[in-house]
């Protein structure tokens, strides 16, 4: 009877999953339609929202600093890296002292740079237009999901798997840095006008998608 129970939940949690997975990508893919080629409501107010402390200095400097991504400090790329960079050093220690660390079993999230090429397809498919780009303009469009993003979430998305996996109890400190780190992004890229908010949930909702696609690929 406990068999059976457990097959019965095994099964409901696979289902669950699927549709998880399934879920966020067509998200993805709606939210993009829905919000069209320029900024929806809540885009204008929430750019409104975020702008309206830039005349602080220290505010200001904060949203420069994280926003930037093609100039320096690079804090896009910097904070994408930083978890990767984080898991490397634990992996290093845990090679020190010997332990087994069998890498295969993560084999299955370099499926998840399947995001990379489905970011670029879907901008070209939407090509909206970013904050400040006039509809029909040149220039910076295909704003919609944001690469930056789909970066930052990539880089914590792979940290907390691998992380979680070589120090379990580091899980929740690990979720709630993830957090904090891809809210920060999020709210700077806004802030300084490099995109909607929206722009920026289809990023993340792109790599939970194909994170969660890759994990069933696991044996």
């Amino acid at each position: 009877m406990n068999a059976t129970a457990a097959a019965v939940g095994t099964r409901r949690r696979r289902r669950s999953l699927a549709l998880a997975r399934l879920g966020c990508l067509v998200l993805a893919v709606l939210l993009g339609a829905a919000v069209g080629p320029q900024a929806s409501g809540p885009d204008e107010r929430l750019r409104r929202l975020l702008r309206a402390p830039l005349d602080q200095r220290t505010y200001r400097r904060a949203v420069t600093v994280l926003a930037t991504e093609t100039g320096r400090p690079y804090a896009a790329y910097g904070l994408a890296l930083l978890p990767v960079a984080l898991v490397g050093a634990v992996v290093a220690v845990d090679a020190v002292r010997g332990r087994p660390l069998r890498p295969g079993r993560w084999r299955w999230l370099s499926l998840g740079l399947l995001a990379v090429p489905l970011q670029h397809a879907m901008r070209v498919l939407f090509d909206r237009a970013g904050p400040g780009v006039a509809l029909g303009a040149e220039g910076a469009r295909g704003a919609y999901p944001s690469g930056a993003a789909l970066l930052v979430a990539l880089g914590w998305g792979i940290g907390l798997v691998v992380g979680g996996q070589l120090r379990p109890r580091w899980r929740p400190a690990a979720v709630a840095a993830a957090a904090v780190a891809l809210g920060l992004h999020g709210a700077a890229r806004v802030a300084a006008g490099k995109h909607w908010a929206t722009d920026v949930v289809g990023g993340y909702l792109v790599v939970v998608g194909v994170l969660l696609l890759a994990a069933a690929s696991r044996r």
